[in-house]
């Protein structure tokens, strides 16, 4: 099952931007996507702004289509945000 919210469609790719009380944070966030991603081989574009950082993604392979393995890698980064906000 696959967890998008907060994701949109923005010019054919599936976005978020995801927002980090420091720029260590947003860093060691992108680091941490980068596993994930080497794990699924599947490789978003990324962007950094200081405290905030921009996902997009679609397969290429699939002429650029936003597939299955879009959502699950949305879902994976979801999960992986919510590590950095839950509070416990």
């Amino acid at each position: 099952m696959t967890n998008t919210d907060k994701w949109n469609e923005e010019g054919g790719k599936l976005v978020r931007t995801f927002a980090f009380e420091s720029y260590i944070e947003a860093i060691r966030f992108v680091y941490l996507s980068a596993g994930i991603s080497e794990s699924l081989e599947h490789h978003p574009e990324i962007f950094v702004d200081y405290t905030s950082v921009t996902l997009s993604m679609h397969t290429k392979d699939e002429d650029g289509a936003i597939t299955d393995l879009d959502h699950k890698l949305a879902t994976e980064f979801n999960e992986l945000y919510g590590d950095f906000t839950d509070p416990s």
